[in-house]
C-alpha cells in the first residue's frame, strides 16, 4: 500500500453525570451586612463501550515501567493497569528469597484518573463597599502516576528513602511462599534501594484526592457619588491571594495531583507527573475602573 500506519478515529464511550449547586445568605442585616456562601458539587461516571472491531483495549499511555493508561471496554476511560503487590491469606506481603515484595504475573486494572467527586465551597462576606471572599475546591478520588516519585526515591531525596533508618531492614510482617503453597516468616532483609526498585511501579499510582485554599480575596468598592466627581461609572480595588494553602493524602509527598499529561495539548493522557515545577502563591492587587 505503500505506509505502514493509518490514523482513524476509534473508540466510543459514555458519560453520565450529575451536578448540585445551592447558594444561601444565611445573614443578611438592613445595615447592609451580608454573608453568601455558595456550594456545588458534581460527580460523573465514565465507561469505554467500544473500540475498534480489532480489539476491546486501546493503550494511551505506557510508562515503560509496566503500568499502563488504557482505554478498555467496561472500565473508565483513563483505566491504569499493573501487577500488583501479592499477599497471603492473612493480608501479609510475600517476599521472595532476597526479601523483595512479589507482585502477580498477569496485569490487572489498578483504578483510573476518574474521581468519585469534585466539590467546592465559596464564600464571602459584604459590608457596605467591602466584600472578603474565600474559595476552598477539592476532588476525592482518582489515582496519578508520579514519576517524580520514582525520581526522588532514586536519587534519595523522598521520605520514604529512610524506612529502616537506611539500614538493612526486614519487611514487617511478610511471608515466603513454598513449593507446597504454605507460608513462612521472612527472615532475609533488605536495604531501601532494593525495597523500593523491584522492579514494579504501581506503587508509583498515588491517590489524586486534594483540598485547596484557592483564593482568599478583599475587595472594595468605591460609593458612586465618589467615582462620579471622577468621570467614571464605577471604580473597585481588590487585594488577594491564590493557591494559598493545599491538603494531600498522605503517601503523596511528590506532585500537585492536578497534574497534566506528558504528550502535550494533542494527547489523551492525563494524570501523570514528571517532577513538575511545585505550585507557588500569588499575591496581587487590581483596579477595576468602569468608564
Amino acid at each position: 500500500s505503500g505506509y505502514s500506519l493509518t490514523a482513524v478515529n476509534v473508540g466510543e464511550m459514555t458519560n453520565k453525570g450529575h451536578e448540585v449547586s445551592l447558594n444561601i445568605t444565611p445573614i443578611s442585616t438592613p445595615g447592609g451586612f451580608n454573608w453568601d456562601i455558595g456550594f456545588v458539587w458534581s460527580t460523573n461516571k465514565s465507561e469505554v463501550t467500544a473500540i475498534s472491531e480489532q480489539t476491546d483495549e486501546l493503550t494511551v499511555y505506557s510508562s515503560g515501567r509496566g503500568v499502563t493508561q488504557v482505554a478498555a471496554v467496561g472500565e473508565p476511560f483513563g483505566t491504569w493497569k499493573g501487577n500488583v503487590q501479592r499477599f497471603d491469606p492473612n493480608g501479609n506481603p510475600i517476599v521472595d528469597g532476597n526479601g523483595a515484595r512479589v507482585y502477580t504475573t498477569t496485569p490487572e486494572f489498578v483504578g483510573s484518573v476518574q474521581p468519585d467527586f469534585l466539590g467546592s465551597v465559596s464564600t464571602a462576606l459584604r459590608y457596605k463597599g467591602f466584600r472578603l471572599s474565600a474559595l476552598l475546591d477539592g476532588r476525592q478520588g482518582g489515582k496519578f502516576f508520579s514519576l517524580t516519585k520514582s525520581a526522588t526515591e532514586f536519587n534519595g531525596t523522598a521520605m520514604t528513602t529512610l524506612i529502616g533508618d537506611r539500614e538493612p531492614f526486614v519487611v514487617p510482617n511478610s511471608v515466603v511462599e513454598q513449593e507446597d503453597g504454605s507460608f513462612v516468616p521472612n527472615e532475609t532483609p533488605i536495604v531501601a534501594y532494593n525495597y523500593l526498585f523491584d522492579g514494579n511501579y504501581t506503587n508509583h499510582l498515588l491517590d489524586a484526592s486534594f483540598l485547596k485554599l484557592r483564593e482568599v480575596a478583599l475587595a472594595y468598592t468605591f460609593p458612586k457619588e465618589f467615582v462620579s466627581r471622577l468621570s467614571l461609572q464605577g471604580a473597585t480595588i481588590n487585594v488577594f491571594a491564590q493557591n494559598l494553602k493545599f491538603w494531600l493524602p498522605s503517601e503523596n509527598t511528590y506532585d500537585d495531583p492536578e497534574a497534566k499529561g506528558p504528550g502535550g495539548v494533542a494527547s489523551n493522557v492525563t494524570n501523570v507527573a514528571s517532577t513538575q515545577t511545585p505550585p507557588s502563591r500569588t499575591y496581587g492587587v487590581s483596579l477595576n475602573l468602569t468608564f
